[in-house]
């Protein structure tokens, strides 16, 4: 029954990679004949693996390693200069200049986007290299170097930005793993190069008319005092910046008791019964110090009709629907604002603080994510409920994020806050 199923397995090409597109590979070994000299073939597989290819594999363990068995013979690649031999969990390729190396699931995915060892990449240096949180992984080539991690994916970084990332710290740096292959800058980015890659926290752009790097980054903003009409501005490159490392954290659930950070406040997730429903609490979030933030469902701007009297009344809006509505500001980057920011820094009216998060370049700002918060209850009796209004609303800034201006967010605005109201 096993041996049925693995030969099974081999003959539709099942497993974890995805086969390449290549030569219509060499007859496989007739059962029971000899192998040709310097190559092996593996029972129950009908092929052989050989050569330097065949030492790789052994010392990985063979059949038993994560490659499991061959499922071509050696074949050579299309550029005449390597060869490789596909297995069920991945392939590896051979060259004379960098020897042989396995690439297998995410990886070979990837690098087959970019052409294989005829594309910019070329071909691998090394095997799947260990990172420091021992899961995430990396795999080096001749053109670029390809980073996986299960929140990030699987992402190519190469020429001045990979560089330019490394001497920051690579994946261990407050940017984070890579969050997209490099790409075009979009227009508001283009002062700083032509090229860029993103990050968790940021990015790094290239300017290949002069061999130059910039890095753009999110930064933990001090929410700006009114007095009169008058704000500073504190320099960009002063301010600390966002770490990739705190943002696993997530959006609490809402279904524990009354806890600031554990959950909704009892009673307040299903105001159905008394068509309230925008006063539902959808979820909790502790900032830096440990004041729990409350979203609810809220309404958006506009007309609407008041669930008592039946009278037409218009609202500025609040809430999760106000945010994504009128500002697209989604609910993970309120969250995730909240729970990167040491505090809610009050603005001196109606009981109100704010979170502020600024990206800018060097000492540029270019975009800022303002959320805004009442910590009291509805000061208009609207409420059903005694706890604090919470969120009231979140929009974006374009340049220094001490203009009064308030604006709608961009959907490409830099990770992690990039995705507009449905993120």
């Amino acid at each position: 029954m096993l041996i049925a199923l693995v030969i099974a397995m081999l003959w539709v090409g099942a497993g974890a990679a995805a086969a390449r597109p290549a030569p219509l590979s060499p007859a496989p070994s007739q059962a029971g004949a000899a192998a040709s000299p310097g190559c092996e073939a593996f029972f129950p597989s009908p092929y052989e693996v050989c050569g330097a290819i065949l030492e790789k594999y052994k010392a990985l363990g063979g059949p038993q390693s994560f490659l499991l068995l061959p499922k071509s013979n050696e074949m050579p690649t299309p550029d005449g200069v390597g060869a490789f031999s596909e297995f069920v969990g991945g392939n590896i390729y051979w060259s004379p200049r960098t020897n042989a190396h396995p690439v297998a699931h995410d990886f070979l995915t990837k690098w087959g986007q970019y052409g294989y060892e005829a594309g910019f990449m070329r071909y691998p240096t090394t095997d799947e290299i260990v990172l420091g949180d021992g899961i995430s992984r990396r795999q080096e080539f001749e053109g670029a170097s390809i980073y996986f991690s299960f929140a990030t994916g699987a992402h190519e970084v190469h020429g001045l930005i990979r560089q330019a990332w490394i001497d920051l710290g690579a994946e261990a740096s407050f940017l984070g793993f890579p969050t997209s292959d490099e790409q075009d800058t979009p227009p508001q980015h283009k002062p700083w190069g032509s090229r860029e890659s993103q990050f968790q926290t940021g990015v790094v752009t290239a300017d290949l008319t002069n061999n130059s790097t910039h890095i753009g980054n999110w930064s933990i903003y001090p929410a700006p005092t009114r007095a009169g009409l008058t704000r500073t501005t504190p320099a960009a490159d002063s301010l600390p910046a966002l770490r990739a490392q705190d943002l696993p954290r997530t959006a609490v659930p809402t279904d524990h008791a009354v806890k600031a950070g554990s959950g909704c406040p009892a009673g307040t997730t299903d105001y159905s019964k008394i068509n309230k429903t925008e006063w539902n609490c959808e979820s909790v979030t502790e900032d830096q110090s440990f004041y729990g933030v409350i979203l609810r469902k809220g309404e958006a701007r506009g007309a609407r009709i008041d669930d008592d009297s039946g009278a037409t009344a218009s609202t500025a809006g609040f809430g999760r629907l106000h945010a994504g509505e009128d500002h697209n500001v989604g609910p993970h980057t309120i969250q995730l604002i909240a729970q990167d920011s040491s505090y809610c820094s009050p603005l001196g009216y109606l009981d109100r603080c704010s979170y502020t998060m600024a990206f800018h370049f060097d000492k540029e700002y270019i975009d800022s994510i303002t959320v805004v918060v009442q910590q009291h209850a509805d000061t208009e009796g609207r409420s059903p409920d005694s706890h604090d209004l919470g969120v009231v609303t979140a929009f974006c800034r374009i340049g220094d994020p001490a203009d009064h201006r308030t604006g709608y967010c961009r959907d490409d605005i830099p990770p992690p806050f990039n995705g507009g109201k449905n993120h």
